[in-house]
């Protein structure tokens, strides 16, 4: 009994210390974010960390746009985190038995993938046909830049897109190479084989099977009237590299049939929190399941092997060896503790985030972990997100 009224008697001061730790802890994620925008890393922020499915630490820094503070449900343009979407809808699909992961992209566009450019600016056919796999995995070899992106992505919509690169030469023979390309076309080819099988719009599809039931009230690949004041601004270094700002608060694009599978939705920082936890509960959020486990440990695992780059320099490919680790889901969650996660791990930290696991210098990490805006090439709002 004696040892158990000193356990006790030492609660409270465990409790207190305990405190002091987390107080210090949120101290440290508030001067970062200050620090993002103060040296204008981004023009705004948001900063989220959750532990065991409970959010401990969100606050805003910078400006919304035109000068007002930024909100914690400031609702900005997502980039490639919305790839991950993307990819459960493919996979709840592949549990429907509509398709196969090993199913060729050529079933829906004839001619997909059929020739190969080589380094003296020939062609030579293809050594196996493109599968929805390779799409996934970043493995497919199809245009991610050039001419035959920019006149694909004038085609108005996905599907069109995808009829479109069918015809342009791969880059490398498909599964040879685990290759990022910033503008995502592999995940555009496969916004439009969802729209294909299901006969619904990316944006039904989302709302119905993976919004709705998850809580997302906030996600959208187009924000409505009655929320677009809180669409943040995005900013773009001018002449002297100080941020101004590209797209003002609220400015939205106009109605368009092309929803981008690889960068178009729209979010904030509670509701991505909300999908973020729902893959690291493996498929499962507040009782409703989408995914079984066993898909999303396929989902999160390497599914690439040795093809992935062991190291790589510069922009948007040094960003996208950290954040795709060649997995099925493309763009993944980081779990947090204490201690920074081996880079072994299947799990990876989003595109557009600050990663908490580089602490020790968040301004770094913070450059370091914004890629360019799908297409536009500015960068977006950006948004850290830490789920343990």
């Amino acid at each position: 009994m004696r040892h158990v009224a000193c356990a006790l008697a030492l609660l409270p001061a465990v409790a207190r210390a305990q405190a002091i730790h987390d107080g210090a802890r949120r101290d440290t994620l508030s001067a970062m974010l200050r620090s993002v925008t103060a040296t204008q890393v981004a023009g705004s922020a948001v900063g989220l960390v959750a532990k065991g499915g409970r959010i401990t630490f969100l606050e805003a820094s910078g400006s919304v746009g035109g000068g007002p503070s930024m909100p914690v449900d400031a609702i900005v343009r997502l980039a490639s985190l919305t790839k991950p979407v993307t990819a459960a809808a493919v996979l709840m699909l592949v549990e429907d038995g509509k398709h196969r992961l090993s199913d060729p992209v050529d079933r829906w566009f004839p001619g997909f993938g059929r020739d190969v450019a080589t380094p003296t600016g020939e062609t030579v056919r293809a050594e196996r046909r493109v599968t929805i796999r390779d799409l996934l995995t970043h493995a497919s070899g199809i245009a991610t830049l050039g001419r035959a992106v920019d006149s694909a992505y004038d085609a108005g919509s996905a599907d069109g897109f995808a009829q479109r690169i069918a015809t342009a030469p791969l880059r490398f023979q498909p599964g040879s190479r685990f290759d990022y390309g910033c503008c995502g076309s592999s995940y555009d080819v496969l916004g439009a084989i969802v729209e294909r099988v299901t006969g619904r719009s990316l944006a039904e599809e989302f709302r119905t099977r993976i919004f709705e039931p998850l809580g997302l009230s906030d996600t959208f690949f187009r924000v409505s009237d009655e929320k677009r004041a809180r669409l943040a601004a995005q900013y773009r270094p001018d002449a002297v590299g100080r941020l101004v700002e590209a797209r003002a608060r609220g400015q939205e694009d106009t109605d368009s049939a092309f929803l981008s599978g690889a960068g178009g939705l729209r979010s904030t920082a509670t509701d991505f929190f909300r999908f973020a936890q729902f893959l690291l509960n493996e498929g499962e959020l507040n009782g409703v399941r989408l995914l079984k486990k066993s898909t999303v440990q396929q989902m999160t695992g390497n599914q690439v092997g040795t093809h992935y780059p062991p190291k790589r320099t510069g922009g948007a490919t040094a960003c996208a060896r950290r954040v795709h680790r060649g997995s099925l889901a493309a763009v993944m969650v980081r779990s947090i503790s204490d201690d920074a996660m081996p880079p072994e791990s299947p799990m990876n930290v989003p595109s557009v985030a600050i990663s908490a696991a580089a602490r020790r210098n968040p301004v770094q990490a913070a450059r370091a972990s914004a890629p360019p805006t799908l297409m536009r090439r500015t960068p977006a709002s950006a948004s850290a997100l830490t789920v343990a």
